[in-house]
């Protein structure tokens, strides 16, 4: 008596041209799934080691130094300062202020850049902003915040300086995780400066992220784009490592 199934043959998914009929799904099949799966991961991991050889891919600096708060605003000092070792003039200032404040893209002659500028027009309760560059009588200041929380009246007392040092010609960059807005000072307030663009909320991505990637197109010294692709790769790793750590806290316990 012959038996015969009632299943039609088919088709191993993955597989080339391999047809198995009924009840036949044996060692022979597993064994040229994964060999042909075998096959596909090492020229995988041979494109891979090559893009490693040519280009360095996975090769940071920020892998070793991990900035904290002060280390990421020397980098910024840095950048905006024409006279800092990049070389590249004012092509990163005149970059962020085309980002910030359009109305101000203008030669930056006699620009003084102050890292920890103190506000000394408050000599009761001195504080120091992280940097402050002026030029042509205005004057760019910019807070950042990694971890930090802010102080009672910290952004409501640098306003108070910028305001005594530079009438309305002042723009203060409050740069978060995600551009939020600020606690340490009244709302109300915070929002007249925002729309006299007086106070400008920056988010560390696409922000800065992107200021750097316009930074970087016709930069002629591939030293300094290389920096900046690893510094924009080193914020979007440090967002999506903080987006993790959020979703966690935010799980509920089970």
């Amino acid at each position: 008596m012959t038996l015969q199934s009632s299943s039609p043959a088919s088709t191993v998914p993955g597989l080339k041209s391999k047809t198995v009929l009924p009840g036949c799904f044996d060692r022979i099949i597993w064994e040229a799934a994964f060999s042909e799966l075998g096959e596909a991961l090492k020229a995988n991991r041979q494109t891979l080691d090559e893009s490693r050889r040519t280009t360095a891919c996975d090769f940071s600096v920020f892998d070793f130094i991990a900035p904290s708060e002060n280390v990421l605003s020397d980098i910024l000092a840095s950048l905006l300062d024409p006279e800092g070792k990049h070389g590249q003039s004012d092509r990163f200032l005149r970059s962020l202020l085309a980002k910030v404040a359009p109305k101000r893209v203008t030669e930056s002659g006699d620009l003084v850049v102050v890292r920890e500028a103190l506000t000394y027009t408050n000599p009761k309760n001195p504080r120091r902003i992280d940097i402050v560059a002026t030029f042509h009588g205005f004057t760019l200041a910019i807070e950042t915040k990694k971890y930090a929380k802010e102080q009672k009246n910290q952004i409501a007392d640098y306003c108070d300086h910028l305001e005594r040092i530079a009438g309305a010609n002042f723009c203060l960059i409050f740069l978060t995780r995600a551009g939020e807005m600020p606690e340490s000072i009244p709302r109300e307030r915070a929002d007249a400066l925002i729309k006299a663009g007086q106070l400008v909320l920056l988010s560390w991505k696409p922000g800065v992220s992107a200021w750097l990637e316009a930074s970087m197109q016709d930069c002629p010294a591939p030293k300094i784009r290389h920096f900046l692709e690893d510094f924009q790769t080193y914020i979007d790793a440090y967002l999506e490592a903080q987006q993790a750590e959020d979703t966690y806290a935010e799980e509920p316990a089970r």
